[in-house]
């Protein structure tokens, strides 16, 4: 068997079917597939909850339109990402729902305990098997039909997974039986089978027999998955490590706190048996698999291992749940020890994580760059300086404008390294910032007269930067033998990479680069749903017209969502973390094009107004150029 995009292929000419696609759509399940601009209907309900449910006094001349765009955020998420078998599903508690928000609509003020306990019903129904079961047939429909667009498949893959959080499924343990079910792996489907009580499990592996039955055709495939979702959630234990550099605890042993242990990684034996032996009184239910998980850890002066042990329960990503509880400590103890919250007790990234059908091991490091690499990067910076300051030697940089355009870059800067709340404050203080010295329209109608052009020349230019990047980008060793040369071919002429962590384009490359890409993508594959739908789109003046409008109301989502959020942070509101997460990167984009006008208005002495008059219109004509166009791409292609 070869692989392709983790798929298994006959042979190295075959092409995935049906199961294969929806295999492949259900990795990588944290990263979303569709626009951030539509919620699923979970996140949307789950934000129409919070309010609902709003505990301020009511403010006649502010809380009205908040509600109204949160009910119209729901509206927007069951009229476009709510696919037939989902709408069936629910029918009846979402018309119970929409016949009680009514009131509302007319009158903000009105009791809101019916709309509360309607929408209390619906989420118990959305976590239901048979919605689970629905959105899964609604996935395979799309991914079996050809002609099936990728944003429609994105919207019910993403739903399916956001059905299965809600449903309280850990989802790396859920993810991994349906890979091996949609795999035709031999072993899981005897392991579902006996789950589901169709056979017991038998007393050899070895006899043959056993495993005639496994060999599923992508029907049989489908209807056992959707079988399997009608098992109830298990509650589970979980044993989880992580890491921490820039620590110390100064003692000789291990410390245990409730049910996490802490070892310095002096201590810590570079033998699994040798750890078990002496750390496994430390542990809460140690297990024979944590000296090896404890072997994988980082090591050295400064580093921390800590062990959380997870009671049964239900979790829908145990190896959050475990960061979660001991970054809350952490910041706890650096808020009382005063300490500086980048310097001190800083997590690595990655995990080792038991759960009771598997153990995942990674190798887990500081994660300090390696010194040359660090100087290279560290004397690109200073290059950018010295270029700076001999482009702009007559403008001194403590100068006015250019000192407070230079706060919005560092308050920008600094909002990258922040969660998604971080982000979005510190994105909207940029913004406030330079809309208030435009005028005094109200910052969301600012943002939708100077910001739009560009944002939606930004999503043109990305989904071509980013289909091209995720086709080239895919692993060899994961794709038909036969791809192999060509992707490899197509790649050195597209992309050009600096040796550090710069990667761009080659000028005049992406337009045979897409027409290739096309042409050597299979049917059933999401990456070559992308490619043909922008080759469309780039050829043809209707396709390209029809993506603008939807572009267009997606922006008008964005727009209403931030400002809504952006009102609920400064006045103690609610913000449920998916809306949030939903809008943090529109912000970033916005507060850097507002940093870019203001920047460079104080470098040539612009009127500030004038600037962002000057920015819209290179923007909008720039549109108005590819619209007219006999082939919109002409302009897009780079």
């Amino acid at each position: 068997m070869t692989m392709e995009d983790g798929w298994p292929m006959a042979s190295a000419t075959s092409m995935p079917d049906t199961a294969d696609e929806a295999r492949n759509a259900l990795k990588g399940p944290k990263r979303a597939w569709s626009s951030p601009s539509t919620l699923t209907v979970p996140s949307a309900a789950m934000e129409l909850k919070e309010w609902l449910g709003d505990s301020r006094s009511f403010d006649p001349g502010n809380h009205p339109a908040a509600l109204q765009s949160a009910i119209d955020d729901f509206n927007r998420s069951t009229e476009s990402a709510l696919p037939m078998n989902v709408r069936d599903a629910i029918q009846a508690e979402l018309t119970a729902l929409k016949a009680a928000l009514v009131p509302l609509r007319n009158d903000a003020t009105a009791s809101r305990a019916p709309a509360e306990a309607a929408l209390g019903v619906l989420l118990e129904r959305l976590k239901s098997p048979d919605v689970l079961r629905a959105a899964w047939l609604d996935l395979w429909a799309k991914c079996g039909r050809v002609e099936s667009s990728p944003d429609a498949i994105a919207l019910r893959r993403d739903l399916f997974l956001a059905c299965a959080r809600l449903a309280e499924h850990d989802l790396e343990e859920f993810l991994y039986d349906l890979d091996g079910l949609l795999d035709n792996d031999a072993s899981t489907v005897l392991r579902i089978r006996v789950a589901l009580g169709d056979t017991g499990m038998p007393d050899s592996l070895d006899a043959p027999e056993v495993w005639e039955t496994t060999e599923l055709s992508a029907t049989g495939r489908r209807d056992l998955v959707s079988r399997y979702l009608a098992l109830p959630v298990a509650p589970h234990d979980h044993v989880v490590w992580l890491a921490y550099e820039r620590a110390a605890l100064h003692l000789r042993n291990a410390v245990t706190i409730e049910n996490m242990a802490f070892f310095e990684s002096q201590i810590v034996p570079p033998e699994p048996q040798a750890i078990d032996s002496k750390l496994a009184q430390y542990g809460e239910q140690w297990t024979d698999h944590d000296g090896h998980m404890a072997a994988e850890m980082a090591r050295g002066q400064g580093i921390v291992l800590v062990r959380v042990f997870l009671p049964a329960n239900t979790y829908v990503d145990p190896v959050q749940t475990a960061r979660d509880q001991v970054e809350a400590l952490v910041t706890l103890g650096k808020f009382h020890a005063d300490a500086s919250w980048d310097r001190v007790w800083h997590l690595l990234p990655g995990a080792q994580h038991k759960s009771p059908t598997q153990l995942r091991l990674q190798l887990i490091t500081p994660s300090s760059d390696p010194a040359g690499a660090g100087r290279d990067r560290q004397a690109r910076v200073f290059r950018e300086m010295a270029t700076w300051a001999t482009a702009h030697s007559k403008i001194p940089i403590t100068e006015g404008r250019l000192a407070e355009a230079i706060e919005l870059l560092g308050w920008w800067r600094d909002a990258q390294d922040q969660s998604a709340l971080g982000r979005v404050t510190a994105n909207v203080r940029v913004i406030e910032v330079a809309g208030s010295r435009v005028g005094t329209t109200p910052w969301g109608d600012h943002l939708s007269r100077y910001m739009k052009s560009a944002w939606l020349v930004y999503q043109c230019r990305r989904e071509l930067a980013a289909t091209i990047y995720d086709a080239v980008g895919a692993e060899l060793s994961q794709l038909p033998p036969a791809m192999w040369q060509p992707l490899q071919t197509i790649k050195d002429k597209t992309v050009h990479y600096d040796g550090l962590d710069r990667v761009d384009l080659v000028p005049n490359s992406t337009r045979t680069a897409v027409e290739e890409l096309q042409a050597l993508y299979p049917r059933h594959h999401q990456v070559g749903r992308r490619l043909r739908t922008l080759h469309n789109r780039l050829d043809k003046p209707a396709a390209f017209d029809q993506w603008l409008t939807e572009l267009k109301n997606q922006w008008l989502s964005l727009v209403d969502r931030l400002v809504r959020i952006r009102n609920a942070i400064t006045h103690g509101g609610p913000a449920t973390p998916g809306a949030v997460d939903s809008i943090a990167l529109f912000s970033s984009y916005l507060a850097a094009w507002e940093v870019e006008i203001v920047l460079e208005a104080a470098l040539t002495g612009d009127d500030l107004v004038a600037a962002h008059n000057t920015f819209q219109t290179q923007k909008s004509d720039f549109l108005e150029a590819c619209k007219t166009a006999q082939r919109p791409g002409d302009h897009l292609y780079i």
